[in-house]
Order: structure tokens, then C-alpha cells, then sequence
């Protein structure tokens, strides 16, 4: 007996797939797409190109990746030849680089060859009209941003034969300043605007003379002021001011500008005063200038007084007896007291300044000197009062001698035995109070 397999039957109420596959939007795509190719064939059986429809049908379906291919294959060969040629483009391009170096610098040396033929047309012209003149051709080589006057620095110096003071001329023959100051190879050059620089000028068609200066309130337009012109002038705007040689500065007949502006001469009215305010600066330069002359004239009177007093304080050591040592301390004025101090300072650590310093001591421990005591009585009596406690073995040993030596330098004129470091010592302790400090 055989079996059959087959298709299980459909329940009741389920959908077969094949069913649902023609209900999908794929199988009614396929249909459209049949329909298309269809009508497509139609089209081209009627036109007698069925044979070729095929053909054109792969071709505009493959046209879009041949292109692709065809761009991506030939960018991959310029790259490719881009990589192959590199070393000689970098050369080629070195290269380009060098010429264009050297044209630049065939520029430059033709922009500079222009400007000394040019500078040296012009001297050769002035030299024509001003043949009494030498001239030079400088050219500007730099220019302080801090000056506001114009000043500025030529390339010529003492080696190319400008000196301090030669007056210095533009191309066109317009007076521009004088030199400043000249080192070896450059100048410094201040020009007419500066303040100060008065040149001696004349309006060449009036012939009225005036004094031409800088200001400050025009030098940033680059003018100048002609001064002191008089008033019945008949000067105009656009009058060629030219020099006049006066004084020997500048030469004569050197151009120097054109008028553009006449200014009315400022001055008081008529019945008044006029009256110049001091400039605040020159005020207080004139109080330094006192201040410093009140501070050499106490300089002065001091060194003359020293001077004067010299000697005075030179003798007391020489002549100073026995009368002289006691006298300035009882009776003695601001001056004497003075003296005393100097002769102190001078001569410490000596017999008869020492002599006065015990006194000193001794005035201020009430035990002064009495008129009628010699030296070594009062510094016996000194030593027995006040001083006693103050004075072990080995300084009173010290002051015995020193005692001597005062007698010494009084009525003897003999050298002194104690040095006056071993004066200086001695007093030292007496004034610290301290017994037997100076062994």
C-alpha cells in the first residue's frame, strides 16, 4: 500500500503564504517593472532597435560605475605622477626662488642708482647757479621719532669733508638746516623748524628784512615764522622768502620758502603797559640758582673762618701755658669754647689736651682747678679726691708718668713718655668709670 504526502489541508480561517506574496507591494514592484520592460520592447520592435535595446539597456545601467571608475583611475595616476615629479618641482621651485631673489636686488640697487642720479643732476644744477658754493650729495638715513622739529641723519660725515655748522640744502635748492653735529661716517642735522635756529631773511620782492624761527606751534605742519617785520609792510601770501647772508651763518640768496599766512603783530593798546609773565620754569631755575648761590657764599664763610683760624688752633699746642690751658674753661665765650673743641679733636691723646679733658672731668666732679694751682698740683689733688677710686696700680702708674709729661710739655719742651694711644686710654677709663680697664 502506498503513501501519498502531500499538502497539508488549509484549516478554516488561516491564509495561504503564496496568497499573501501576491498581496505584498514586492510582487506588484515586479508586475510594474514587467509592464515597463514590456512596453520598452513594444517600443523598440516598432522602431527597429529591438536588437540593440539589450545593449543600451546594460549600458546606461553601467554608465555611472564606469565613470566612477574612470575618475577614481585617473586621480590615482596624477597622484601617482605628482609623487614621481616632486623633486623636480622642489627644485624648479628653489630655483624660482633664487631668480626672484635677484630680481629684487637688481630693484633695490635700481631704485638706489636712480636716486644719486637724480641727487647728482640737482648738485650739478646748483652747483651751475651757486658756483661759489661746494656741495655734497647726502641722503637721509634715519630720523628720531621723538624729535619733533624734523631733525634727522645723513650718510655723510668728517671723512667725506662736512663739518660742524655747513648749512644743508633739499634738491630743489630749499634751505633746510645746518649740521649739529658731525662724526665719521653720518651727521646729525637740525633743521629751521627747531626753535632758536634765527636766520636772517628778506622778502625778495618788498626786500623787507625779518628774522626767520622755529615754533613749536607750527613745526608739526612743517612752517616756520618770519619775524619782526615791519608793520607798513607790504609783504603778500605767496612772497618767496630768500636769505640775506647776515651774520656769515647762511649764505645769501638760498631760498627758503613761500608766505602762506600774515599774521597781525600782537602787542598792548594804546595807554597801556605791556608786561611779559614770567615763565614758571625760568622762576623756579632762578630759585635753584639763589638756593645754590646762599648755599656757596656759607660754604665760603666757613672755610674762610677755618682758614682764618687755623693757625690759632695750630698754636695751642705750641704756646698753650699755664694760664691759657685754665682761662677758656672758666671764662671762655661760644667762640673760645669752639676753639677748644677743635683743639681737643686735633690733638687727643697729647699731654696739655689731656690736661684739659682731667679739668673737664674735674669740673664736673666739683673739684675745679684753683687759680693759684700748677698742673701737677690740681692733677695730684684730682687724683686724692674724685679720681682716686677710680684709678688701680696699674693707671695710677700711668697717670704719674702722664703728670710728667704734662709738666714736660709746659716747662720743658720734652717729648712726652706715654704715647697718645696709651693718653687716650688712660681717659678712657677714667671716663668709664671702670678702675685698672687700661693695664
Amino acid at each position: 500500500m502506498r503513501r501519498f504526502d502531500g499538502p497539508a489541508p488549509c484549516k478554516t480561517g488561516e491564509v495561504s503564504p503564496l496568497k499573501d506574496f501576491f498581496n505584498t507591494g514586492k510582487f506588484k514592484a515586479l508586475v510594474a517593472l514587467a509592464v515597463l520592460l514590456g512596453g520598452i520592447m513594444a517600443w523598440a520592435g516598432a522602431n527597429g532597435r529591438l536588437a540593440s535595446a539589450p545593449e543600451q539597456i546594460l549600458s546606461a545601467v553601467l554608465s555611472p560605475f564606469q565613470k566612477g571608475a574612470s575618475a577614481v583611475s585617473g586621480g590615482v595616476g596624477g597622484l601617482l605622477d605628482k609623487y614621481a615629479r616632486i623633486d623636480s618641482i622642489i627644485a624648479e621651485n628653489e630655483a624660482l626662488k633664487e631668480e626672484n631673489w635677484e630680481l629684487q636686488d637688481k630693484l633695490v640697487e635700481y631704485d638706489r642708482l636712480k636716486a644719486e642720479n637724480d641727487a647728482y643732476k640737482e648738485r650739478d644744477r646748483l652747483e651751475d647757479d651757486s658756483p661759489e658754493y661746494t656741495y655734497v650729495s647726502a641722503f637721509v638715513i634715519g630720523r628720531d621719532p621723538l624729535e619733533q622739529f624734523g631733525g634727522f641723519t645723513i650718510d655723510l660725515g668728517t671723512l667725506d669733508g662736512v663739518q660742524q655748522g655747513d648749512v644743508v640744502v633739499s634738491d630743489q635748492g630749499y634751505l633746510v638746516g645746518r649740521v649739529l653735529e658731525a662724526g665719521p661716517a653720518s651727521s646729525k642735522v637740525m633743521t629751521i623748524l627747531q626753535p632758536g635756529s634765527y636766520v636772517a631773511c628778506v622778502v625778495s620782492r618788498t626786500r623787507d628784512t625779518g628774522n626767520l624761527n622755529g615754533s613749536a606751534d607750527y613745526a608739526a605742519d612743517g612752517r616756520c615764522v618770519l619775524e619782526n617785520l615791519s608793520r607798513d609792510t607790504l609783504a603778500q601770501v605767496g612772497d618767496q622768502i630768500i636769505t640775506t647772508g647776515l651774520g656769515g651763518e647762511f649764505p645769501a640768496d638760498i631760498r627758503v620758502g613761500t608766505i602762506e599766512e600774515i599774521l597781525p603783530e600782537e602787542g598792548p593798546a594804546q595807554g597801556e603797559t605791556a608786561a611779559r609773565a614770567i615763565d614758571p620754569q625760568l622762576l623756579g631755575v632762578l630759585l635753584l640758582l639763589a638756593l645754590a648761590a646762599l648755599v656757596l657764599l656759607g660754604l665760603a664763610a666757613l672755610i674762610r673762618w677755618i682758614w682764618r683760624n687755623r693757625r690759632r688752633v695750630r698754636s695751642l699746642e705750641e704756646a698753650f701755658g699755664e694760664d691759657v690751658v685754665r682761662t677758656p674753661l672758666r671764662r671762655a665765650g661760644l667762640l673760645a669754647r669752639l676753639r677748644i673743641r677743635v683743639y681737643l679733636v686735633r690733638y687727643a691723646g697729647t699731654p696739655r689736651a689731656a690736661l684739659l679733658q682731667l679739668e673737664q672731668w674735674g669740673a664736673g666732679h666739683h673739684c675745679r682747678r684753683q687759680r693759684q694751682e700748677t698742673p701737677r698740683e690740681y692733677l695730684t689733688r684730682l687724683a686724692e679726691g674724685p679720681l682716686g677710686p677710680l684709678l688701680g696700680s696699674s693707671l695710677r702708674r700711668r697717670y704719674d708718668t702722664l703728670m710728667g709729661d704734662v709738666d714736660r710739655s709746659l716747662y720743658g719742651g720734652l717729648p712726652p713718655q706715654l704715647s697718645r694711644e696709651q693718653v687716650r686710654d688712660l681717659l678712657a677709663a677714667i671716663r668709664r668709670g671702670k678702675a685698672g680697664s687700661a693695664a
